[in-house]
Protein backbone atom coordinates (compact mmCIF):
# COMPACT_ATOMS: atom_id res chain seq x y z
CA UNK A 1 0.00 0.00 0.00
CA UNK A 2 1.12 3.28 -0.78
CA UNK A 3 1.81 6.35 1.72
CA UNK A 4 -1.51 8.70 2.16
CA UNK A 5 -0.92 11.91 4.23
CA UNK A 6 -4.90 12.07 4.08
CA UNK A 7 -7.20 12.33 6.94
CA UNK A 8 -6.25 9.85 9.83
CA UNK A 9 -8.73 8.56 12.39
CA UNK A 10 -7.18 9.97 15.66
CA UNK A 11 -8.64 12.48 18.02
CA UNK A 12 -6.55 15.26 18.71
CA UNK A 13 -7.21 16.83 22.45
CA UNK A 14 -5.63 20.14 23.33
CA UNK A 15 -2.06 20.94 24.37
CA UNK A 16 -1.74 21.46 27.98
CA UNK A 17 -0.40 20.05 30.71
CA UNK A 18 -0.88 16.31 31.31
CA UNK A 19 0.64 15.87 35.46
CA UNK A 20 -3.26 15.68 35.77
CA UNK A 21 -5.00 12.16 36.70
CA UNK A 22 -7.05 10.04 34.02
CA UNK A 23 -9.29 6.92 34.28
CA UNK A 24 -7.78 3.80 32.38
CA UNK A 25 -7.44 0.22 32.40
CA UNK A 26 -5.78 -2.95 34.05
CA UNK A 27 -2.27 -3.69 33.58
CA UNK A 28 -0.08 -6.68 32.90
CA UNK A 29 0.36 -8.78 35.60
CA UNK A 30 3.76 -10.50 34.46
CA UNK A 31 2.31 -13.91 33.20
CA UNK A 32 3.65 -15.40 30.50
CA UNK A 33 1.34 -15.16 27.93
CA UNK A 34 1.12 -13.65 24.37
CA UNK A 35 1.28 -9.92 26.09
CA UNK A 36 4.30 -7.50 24.98
CA UNK A 37 5.86 -5.72 27.42
CA UNK A 38 8.98 -5.08 25.73
CA UNK A 39 10.38 -1.25 24.50
CA UNK A 40 10.60 -0.04 20.77
CA UNK A 41 13.59 1.77 18.75
CA UNK A 42 13.54 5.05 18.58
CA UNK A 43 15.02 5.70 15.06
CA UNK A 44 16.68 4.16 12.39
CA UNK A 45 19.14 1.04 12.73
CA UNK A 46 18.64 0.76 16.52
CA UNK A 47 16.74 -1.53 16.64
CA UNK A 48 14.85 -3.89 14.38
CA UNK A 49 14.52 -7.35 12.76
CA UNK A 50 14.41 -10.43 10.19
CA UNK A 51 14.59 -12.70 7.11
CA UNK A 52 15.51 -15.61 5.49
CA UNK A 53 17.36 -18.83 5.92
CA UNK A 54 16.54 -21.33 9.20
CA UNK A 55 19.65 -23.35 9.94
CA UNK A 56 20.61 -23.84 13.07
CA UNK A 57 24.05 -23.46 15.54
CA UNK A 58 23.46 -23.43 18.69
CA UNK A 59 25.59 -21.85 21.95
CA UNK A 60 24.94 -23.19 25.31
CA UNK A 61 26.06 -21.18 28.52
CA UNK A 62 25.81 -21.42 32.25
CA UNK A 63 23.05 -21.00 34.44
CA UNK A 64 21.49 -17.19 35.25
CA UNK A 65 22.34 -18.40 38.65
CA UNK A 66 22.22 -15.33 41.28
CA UNK A 67 25.34 -13.54 41.14
CA UNK A 68 25.15 -9.76 40.90
CA UNK A 69 28.28 -8.99 39.41
CA UNK A 70 31.14 -9.85 37.25
CA UNK A 71 34.36 -11.36 38.57
CA UNK A 72 37.02 -8.50 38.76
CA UNK A 73 38.76 -9.22 35.64
CA UNK A 74 37.27 -10.18 32.52
CA UNK A 75 39.07 -12.05 29.02
CA UNK A 76 37.38 -10.53 26.08
CA UNK A 77 38.87 -12.83 23.89
CA UNK A 78 36.38 -15.43 25.20
CA UNK A 79 33.30 -13.21 24.50
CA UNK A 80 34.21 -11.07 21.70
CA UNK A 81 36.55 -13.09 19.73
CA UNK A 82 38.28 -9.45 19.14
CA UNK A 83 39.76 -8.22 21.66
CA UNK A 84 42.57 -10.50 23.67
CA UNK A 85 43.81 -7.90 26.61
CA UNK A 86 42.55 -8.11 29.49
CA UNK A 87 40.30 -5.83 31.36
CA UNK A 88 40.39 -4.85 34.58
CA UNK A 89 36.83 -3.68 36.49
CA UNK A 90 36.25 -1.59 39.45
CA UNK A 91 39.94 0.35 38.23
CA UNK A 92 37.77 3.52 37.22
CA UNK A 93 38.97 3.11 34.06
CA UNK A 94 36.58 2.54 30.95
CA UNK A 95 38.37 -0.17 28.69
CA UNK A 96 36.79 -1.71 25.10
CA UNK A 97 36.07 -5.34 26.11
CA UNK A 98 34.64 -4.19 29.73
CA UNK A 99 31.39 -5.88 30.81
CA UNK A 100 31.34 -4.24 34.73
CA UNK A 101 27.63 -4.93 35.88
CA UNK A 102 27.55 -4.05 39.55
CA UNK A 103 24.67 -5.25 42.38
CA UNK A 104 21.15 -4.56 41.40
CA UNK A 105 19.34 -1.35 43.16
CA UNK A 106 15.52 -1.18 44.01
CA UNK A 107 14.23 2.39 42.77
CA UNK A 108 11.02 1.84 42.32
CA UNK A 109 8.76 -1.08 44.47
CA UNK A 110 5.21 -2.05 44.69
CA UNK A 111 4.27 -0.67 41.45
CA UNK A 112 4.03 -3.20 38.25
CA UNK A 113 5.99 -2.03 35.82
CA UNK A 114 5.70 -3.15 31.91
CA UNK A 115 8.27 -0.85 29.70
CA UNK A 116 11.09 1.23 29.97
CA UNK A 117 12.58 4.56 27.79
CA UNK A 118 15.92 6.30 28.46
CA UNK A 119 16.20 9.58 27.81
CA UNK A 120 17.12 13.36 28.39
CA UNK A 121 13.73 14.62 28.83
CA UNK A 122 14.47 17.64 30.90
CA UNK A 123 17.69 18.44 28.66
CA UNK A 124 19.96 18.55 31.79
CA UNK A 125 22.64 16.66 30.10
CA UNK A 126 21.70 13.31 32.41
CA UNK A 127 19.33 10.89 31.31
CA UNK A 128 15.95 9.91 32.48
CA UNK A 129 13.87 7.06 32.86
CA UNK A 130 10.07 6.82 31.53
CA UNK A 131 7.94 3.89 32.56
CA UNK A 132 4.58 2.62 31.89
CA UNK A 133 2.77 0.99 34.27
CA UNK A 134 -0.67 -0.86 35.02
CA UNK A 135 -1.82 2.45 36.69
CA UNK A 136 -0.36 5.31 34.51
CA UNK A 137 3.30 6.93 33.16
CA UNK A 138 6.14 8.18 35.10
CA UNK A 139 9.11 9.96 34.24
CA UNK A 140 11.99 9.97 37.21
CA UNK A 141 14.64 12.62 36.45
CA UNK A 142 18.48 11.59 36.53
CA UNK A 143 20.69 13.32 38.62
CA UNK A 144 23.88 12.57 36.67
CA UNK A 145 25.37 10.61 39.61
CA UNK A 146 23.56 7.51 39.83
CA UNK A 147 20.30 8.64 41.65
CA UNK A 148 17.45 10.08 40.55
CA UNK A 149 15.94 13.13 42.21
CA UNK A 150 12.12 13.79 41.36
CA UNK A 151 9.43 12.24 39.28
CA UNK A 152 6.28 13.21 37.47
CA UNK A 153 3.00 10.99 37.16
CA UNK A 154 1.16 11.02 33.89
CA UNK A 155 -1.84 9.48 32.45
CA UNK A 156 -3.23 7.82 35.75
CA UNK A 157 -5.21 5.16 35.69
CA UNK A 158 -3.93 3.80 32.04
CA UNK A 159 -2.26 0.70 31.02
CA UNK A 160 0.88 1.60 29.45
CA UNK A 161 2.46 -1.43 27.74
CA UNK A 162 4.46 0.54 25.17
CA UNK A 163 7.07 3.48 24.98
CA UNK A 164 9.17 5.19 22.44
CA UNK A 165 11.05 8.15 22.72
CA UNK A 166 12.34 10.78 20.58
CA UNK A 167 12.35 14.48 19.32
CA UNK A 168 8.83 14.80 17.44
CA UNK A 169 8.69 18.77 17.35
CA UNK A 170 12.57 19.46 16.49
CA UNK A 171 13.22 21.46 19.92
CA UNK A 172 16.15 19.14 20.36
CA UNK A 173 14.48 18.01 23.14
CA UNK A 174 13.04 14.09 22.99
CA UNK A 175 9.79 13.59 23.16
CA UNK A 176 7.13 10.79 24.35
CA UNK A 177 5.04 7.75 21.94
CA UNK A 178 2.99 5.94 24.82
CA UNK A 179 0.34 2.97 23.67
CA UNK A 180 -2.46 2.12 25.71
CA UNK A 181 -3.92 -0.89 24.48
CA UNK A 182 -6.77 -1.38 26.53
CA UNK A 183 -8.23 1.91 24.86
CA UNK A 184 -6.45 1.43 21.19
CA UNK A 185 -5.13 4.48 21.38
CA UNK A 186 -1.62 5.91 21.54
CA UNK A 187 -0.90 9.25 23.36
CA UNK A 188 1.62 11.57 21.97
CA UNK A 189 3.66 13.63 24.88
CA UNK A 190 5.90 16.63 24.32
CA UNK A 191 8.23 17.29 26.80
CA UNK A 192 8.76 21.23 27.12
CA UNK A 193 12.30 20.25 28.81
CA UNK A 194 11.09 21.91 32.18
CA UNK A 195 10.48 18.46 33.28
CA UNK A 196 6.53 18.79 32.32
CA UNK A 197 4.89 17.26 29.34
CA UNK A 198 2.20 18.83 27.07
CA UNK A 199 -0.50 16.26 25.46
CA UNK A 200 0.01 15.85 21.59
CA UNK A 201 -2.48 13.88 19.84
CA UNK A 202 -4.54 10.81 20.72
CA UNK A 203 -3.91 8.26 17.90
CA UNK A 204 -6.96 6.24 17.46
CA UNK A 205 -5.39 2.93 16.39
CA UNK A 206 -6.60 -0.73 15.84
CA UNK A 207 -7.25 -3.21 18.56
CA UNK A 208 -4.52 -3.80 20.76
CA UNK A 209 -1.37 -1.51 20.72
CA UNK A 210 1.58 -3.20 22.01
CA UNK A 211 4.86 -2.24 20.12
CA UNK A 212 6.11 1.00 18.55
CA UNK A 213 8.74 2.59 16.25
CA UNK A 214 9.87 5.77 15.46
CA UNK A 215 11.46 5.95 12.55
CA UNK A 216 11.76 7.93 9.05
CA UNK A 217 9.92 5.72 6.70
CA UNK A 218 9.43 7.72 3.99
CA UNK A 219 12.33 9.61 3.52
CA UNK A 220 11.31 13.18 4.01
CA UNK A 221 13.36 13.45 7.65
CA UNK A 222 11.23 14.02 9.91
CA UNK A 223 9.87 10.59 12.20
CA UNK A 224 6.90 8.41 11.94
CA UNK A 225 4.93 6.41 13.93
CA UNK A 226 4.49 2.32 13.40
CA UNK A 227 2.38 0.36 15.88
CA UNK A 228 2.27 -2.95 16.15
CA UNK A 229 -1.29 -4.12 16.93
CA UNK A 230 -1.89 -7.49 18.49
CA UNK A 231 -5.11 -8.04 18.63
CA UNK A 232 -5.92 -7.26 14.87
CA UNK A 233 -2.34 -9.31 13.55
CA UNK A 234 -1.35 -5.68 11.80
CA UNK A 235 1.20 -2.94 11.62
CA UNK A 236 -0.22 0.75 10.91
CA UNK A 237 1.79 3.64 10.09
CA UNK A 238 1.17 7.42 10.20
CA UNK A 239 3.48 9.99 8.91
CA UNK A 240 5.39 12.56 11.35
CA UNK A 241 5.05 16.24 9.97
CA UNK A 242 8.32 17.34 12.34
CA UNK A 243 5.77 19.65 14.09
CA UNK A 244 4.83 16.99 16.46
CA UNK A 245 1.56 15.51 14.95
CA UNK A 246 0.88 12.52 12.49
CA UNK A 247 -1.09 12.34 9.26
CA UNK A 248 -2.08 9.58 7.34
CA UNK A 249 -2.15 6.16 7.55
CA UNK A 250 -1.06 3.02 5.99
CA UNK A 251 -1.92 -0.70 7.55
CA UNK A 252 0.44 -3.66 6.38
CA UNK A 253 -0.75 -6.93 7.00
CA UNK A 254 1.13 -8.85 10.16
CA UNK A 255 1.35 -12.31 11.25
CA UNK A 256 -0.42 -13.65 14.56
CA UNK A 257 0.29 -11.46 18.02
CA UNK A 258 3.03 -8.99 16.98
CA UNK A 259 4.55 -8.41 19.72
CA UNK A 260 7.70 -6.99 18.76
CA UNK A 261 8.71 -4.29 16.59
CA UNK A 262 11.80 -2.42 15.25
CA UNK A 263 13.18 -0.29 12.56
CA UNK A 264 16.37 -0.01 10.99
CA UNK A 265 17.91 0.30 7.05
CA UNK A 266 18.23 -3.20 6.25
CA UNK A 267 18.79 -2.58 2.29
CA UNK A 268 21.06 0.32 2.73
CA UNK A 269 18.79 2.80 0.35
CA UNK A 270 17.56 5.09 2.77
CA UNK A 271 13.68 5.12 4.61
CA UNK A 272 13.68 2.76 7.01
CA UNK A 273 12.55 -0.70 7.17
CA UNK A 274 10.16 -2.63 9.80
CA UNK A 275 10.65 -5.76 11.71
CA UNK A 276 7.71 -7.62 13.63
CA UNK A 277 7.76 -10.40 15.95
CA UNK A 278 4.53 -12.26 15.36
CA UNK A 279 4.07 -14.13 18.78
CA UNK A 280 1.25 -16.41 17.82
CA UNK A 281 2.80 -17.20 14.05
CA UNK A 282 6.32 -17.86 15.36
CA UNK A 283 7.89 -15.90 12.49
CA UNK A 284 9.56 -12.80 11.71
CA UNK A 285 8.44 -10.56 8.82
CA UNK A 286 10.42 -7.76 7.58
CA UNK A 287 9.23 -5.07 5.31
CA UNK A 288 11.76 -2.88 3.34
CA UNK A 289 10.32 0.95 2.87
CA UNK A 290 9.98 2.04 -0.64
CA UNK A 291 8.76 5.65 -2.18
CA UNK A 292 4.80 4.64 -2.16
CA UNK A 293 5.05 2.49 0.97
CA UNK A 294 6.18 -0.68 1.77
CA UNK A 295 7.64 -3.91 -0.15
CA UNK A 296 5.61 -7.67 0.32
CA UNK A 297 7.28 -8.74 3.55
CA UNK A 298 9.79 -11.40 3.89
CA UNK A 299 9.35 -13.73 6.94
CA UNK A 300 11.66 -16.09 8.48
CA UNK A 301 11.02 -18.87 10.80
CA UNK A 302 11.47 -17.54 14.55
CA UNK A 303 11.68 -20.83 16.85
CA UNK A 304 8.55 -20.95 19.80
CA UNK A 305 7.38 -17.37 20.90
CA UNK A 306 9.11 -14.69 19.12
CA UNK A 307 8.44 -11.98 21.91
CA UNK A 308 11.10 -8.78 20.44
CA UNK A 309 12.70 -8.12 17.89
CA UNK A 310 15.74 -5.77 17.14
CA UNK A 311 17.60 -4.37 14.43
CA UNK A 312 21.45 -3.64 14.87
CA UNK A 313 24.66 -3.89 13.25
CA UNK A 314 25.51 -6.90 15.87
CA UNK A 315 29.08 -8.06 13.80
CA UNK A 316 30.04 -4.96 12.61
CA UNK A 317 30.56 -5.38 9.21
CA UNK A 318 28.34 -2.29 8.00
CA UNK A 319 25.10 -3.88 7.49
CA UNK A 320 22.11 -3.75 10.15
CA UNK A 321 21.24 -7.41 11.32
CA UNK A 322 18.19 -8.80 12.83
CA UNK A 323 18.18 -10.50 16.07
CA UNK A 324 14.67 -11.80 18.31
CA UNK A 325 14.05 -13.11 21.56
CA UNK A 326 12.13 -16.31 21.84
CA UNK A 327 9.87 -16.67 25.25
CA UNK A 328 9.00 -20.35 24.86
CA UNK A 329 12.59 -21.72 23.59
CA UNK A 330 14.44 -19.67 25.74
CA UNK A 331 16.35 -18.74 22.68
CA UNK A 332 17.87 -15.89 20.91
CA UNK A 333 18.37 -15.63 17.03
CA UNK A 334 20.57 -13.76 15.23
CA UNK A 335 20.16 -13.61 11.44
CA UNK A 336 23.15 -11.62 9.49
CA UNK A 337 22.34 -9.09 7.25
CA UNK A 338 24.10 -8.79 3.72
CA UNK A 339 23.40 -4.95 3.43
CA UNK A 340 20.66 -5.08 0.49
CA UNK A 341 17.50 -6.31 2.23
CA UNK A 342 19.01 -9.86 2.88
CA UNK A 343 19.50 -11.96 5.60
CA UNK A 344 21.84 -15.30 5.78
CA UNK A 345 21.34 -18.55 7.90
CA UNK A 346 19.91 -18.18 11.30
CA UNK A 347 21.90 -18.63 14.43
CA UNK A 348 20.47 -19.93 17.84
CA UNK A 349 21.79 -18.72 21.38
CA UNK A 350 20.64 -20.41 24.63
CA UNK A 351 19.13 -17.64 26.72
CA UNK A 352 17.52 -17.91 30.43
CA UNK A 353 13.90 -19.13 31.06
CA UNK A 354 11.11 -17.01 29.85
CA UNK A 355 12.75 -14.22 27.89
CA UNK A 356 10.61 -11.15 27.90
CA UNK A 357 12.42 -7.88 26.25
CA UNK A 358 15.25 -6.92 24.30
CA UNK A 359 17.19 -4.03 23.73
CA UNK A 360 20.50 -3.54 22.13
CA UNK A 361 23.58 -0.86 23.47
CA UNK A 362 27.37 -1.35 23.86
CA UNK A 363 27.43 -2.48 26.96
CA UNK A 364 31.27 -3.45 26.94
CA UNK A 365 31.84 -0.21 24.85
CA UNK A 366 34.18 -2.62 21.95
CA UNK A 367 31.96 -0.48 19.36
CA UNK A 368 29.54 -3.63 18.75
CA UNK A 369 25.97 -3.31 19.60
CA UNK A 370 25.01 -5.77 22.33
CA UNK A 371 22.05 -7.81 22.57
CA UNK A 372 20.23 -7.37 26.75
CA UNK A 373 17.17 -9.38 27.94
CA UNK A 374 15.40 -9.29 30.60
CA UNK A 375 15.11 -12.41 31.62
CA UNK A 376 11.95 -13.32 34.04
CA UNK A 377 11.94 -16.57 35.68
CA UNK A 378 16.04 -15.84 36.36
CA UNK A 379 15.44 -13.01 38.15
CA UNK A 380 18.19 -11.40 36.22
CA UNK A 381 19.57 -9.33 32.87
CA UNK A 382 21.04 -11.36 30.01
CA UNK A 383 24.05 -10.12 28.16
CA UNK A 384 24.80 -11.60 24.38
CA UNK A 385 27.95 -9.73 23.46
CA UNK A 386 27.92 -8.23 19.72
CA UNK A 387 30.61 -10.49 18.23
CA UNK A 388 32.19 -10.30 14.52
CA UNK A 389 32.40 -13.93 14.45
CA UNK A 390 28.72 -15.31 15.41
CA UNK A 391 27.05 -12.21 15.33
CA UNK A 392 26.01 -12.32 19.26
CA UNK A 393 28.14 -14.21 22.06
CA UNK A 394 27.33 -16.68 24.62
CA UNK A 395 25.04 -14.92 27.50
CA UNK A 396 26.38 -13.81 30.42
CA UNK A 397 23.90 -13.20 33.29
CA UNK A 398 23.44 -10.69 36.34
CA UNK A 399 21.21 -10.21 39.29
CA UNK A 400 18.37 -7.95 38.95
CA UNK A 401 14.87 -7.64 41.17
CA UNK A 402 12.57 -10.66 40.72
CA UNK A 403 10.75 -11.19 38.00
CA UNK A 404 12.12 -8.39 34.92
CA UNK A 405 10.21 -8.35 32.22
CA UNK A 406 11.30 -4.59 30.47
CA UNK A 407 15.09 -3.38 29.92
CA UNK A 408 17.12 -0.69 28.91
CA UNK A 409 20.39 0.78 29.09
CA UNK A 410 22.06 4.32 29.50
CA UNK A 411 24.76 6.01 31.17
CA UNK A 412 23.16 7.21 34.54
CA UNK A 413 25.80 8.27 36.65
CA UNK A 414 28.50 10.02 33.38
CA UNK A 415 30.97 7.44 33.76
CA UNK A 416 31.12 7.10 30.09
CA UNK A 417 30.22 3.34 30.69
CA UNK A 418 26.08 2.27 29.88
CA UNK A 419 24.25 1.09 32.67
CA UNK A 420 21.52 -1.02 33.01
CA UNK A 421 17.79 -0.54 34.30
CA UNK A 422 15.02 -3.38 34.29
CA UNK A 423 11.13 -3.15 34.84
CA UNK A 424 9.64 -5.93 36.80
CA UNK A 425 5.63 -6.50 36.85
CA UNK A 426 3.01 -7.83 39.09
CA UNK A 427 2.25 -6.32 42.39
CA UNK A 428 5.36 -6.51 43.80
CA UNK A 429 7.09 -4.69 40.85
CA UNK A 430 8.94 -1.99 40.14
CA UNK A 431 12.43 0.07 38.98
CA UNK A 432 15.82 -1.55 39.51
CA UNK A 433 18.92 -0.09 38.04
CA UNK A 434 22.36 -2.02 37.82
CA UNK A 435 25.36 0.80 37.53
CA UNK A 436 28.58 -0.12 35.75
CA UNK A 437 31.37 -0.13 38.15
CA UNK A 438 34.66 0.16 35.08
Amino acid sequence: MAWDRGALNLLVVAAVCVGCRNSGGSGDDGSTSGSSTGETSTGPGSEASTDVSTTDVSTTFGSTGSSSSTSSTTNAETTTGTDTAEVTCDDGVVAAGELCLGPHEVIVSGRSTAVLSIADFDNDGSVDIAAGHDDGLSVRFGDGAGSFEGAIDLLGGASILALAAADLDGDDVPDLVVAEPTADVVHVLLSNGDRSFDAGQDLSTGAGPRALALADFDGDRFLDLAVALEVDGDIGVTLGTGNGTFLGALTVTAGTSPLGLAAGDLDGVGGADLAVANFGSGNIGTYLSQVDGFAPPVSVTAQAGPRDVLLADFDGDGAIDLASIHQDAATAGFWPGDGSGGLGERFLVQLGDNPRDAHAADLDGDGHPDMIVALQAGNAVGVLRGDASDGLGPQEAFATMSDPTAVAAGDFNLDGALDVATGSAGPQGGIAIILATP
